[in-house]
C-alpha cells in the first residue's frame, strides 16, 4: 500500500472505506462514530464509555466502577475476594466470601435477615447427607406456616428444649 503521512496538519481530514493501520497514535480530541480494534489495544487514560461499553470475552480490569445498572452473566470471585455490599470498600455492612475451606455470610450491622417473599413457597436447608449427595434438615414451610424438621434433631447436653410460651 501507500503510506499516508500527516505531520504538522490542522483542518479535516475526510477517508470512506476501509482504513487499515498497524500504528496509530492519535493526540487530542477525535471523534470516531464506528471503530472496530482487532487485536490487544492499551488505554493510557480513562475510557469514558456514555452511551454503553459491549465487550465480547474476556476483559480483565483492575477497578471497574459502574454507574446505574450493569448486567454480568458471572461474577468469578477467586479464595479470599469479598463481595462487599454498604457503607464502604473495606468496611462493609455485609460480605460474602469463600476462604479457600469455608463459604462466609459475614453480616456485621444490624439484623441478618433471609426471606423468602414468593406465595407459598417454603425455605429449605440442606447438607451433606453423609453418603455423597444432599438432603434438606429443616424448612420453614411457607404454605403451612410449619417449621419442618426432617432428621433428628440432637441436643447438647445440659441444653434444654423448651415447647409452649415459657421456658
Amino acid at each position: 500500500g501507500t503510506a499516508v503521512t500527516f505531520s504538522g496538519t490542522t483542518g479535516n481530514a475526510t477517508f470512506t472505506g476501509i482504513i487499515t493501520a498497524t500504528g496509530l497514535d492519535i493526540n487530542g480530541h477525535t471523534e470516531l462514530d464506528n471503530l472496530s480494534i482487532v487485536g490487544v489495544t492499551t488505554f493510557a487514560g480513562a475510557i469514558d464509555a456514555n452511551n454503553g461499553l459491549d465487550v465480547v470475552g474476556g476483559s480483565t480490569l483492575d477497578n471497574l466502577n459502574v454507574s446505574g445498572v450493569g448486567t454480568f452473566t458471572r461474577i468469578f470471585l477467586p479464595d479470599n475476594h469479598k463481595a462487599q455490599f454498604g457503607n464502604e470498600a473495606g468496611n462493609a455492612d455485609l460480605e460474602i466470601y469463600h476462604d479457600a475451606t469455608n463459604s462466609v455470610i459475614n453480616n456485621k450491622t444490624g439484623d441478618l435477615i433471609i426471606q423468602n417473599s414468593a406465595d407459598n413457597k417454603d425455605v429449605i436447608f440442606r447438607s451433606d447427607d453423609g453418603s455423597g449427595g444432599v438432603t434438606e434438615y429443616f424448612r420453614l414451610d411457607g404454605g403451612n406456616t410449619n417449621m419442618v424438621a426432617s432428621k433428628t434433631i440432637l441436643y447438647e447436653d445440659s441444653v434444654k428444649a423448651s415447647f409452649g410460651s415459657s421456658e
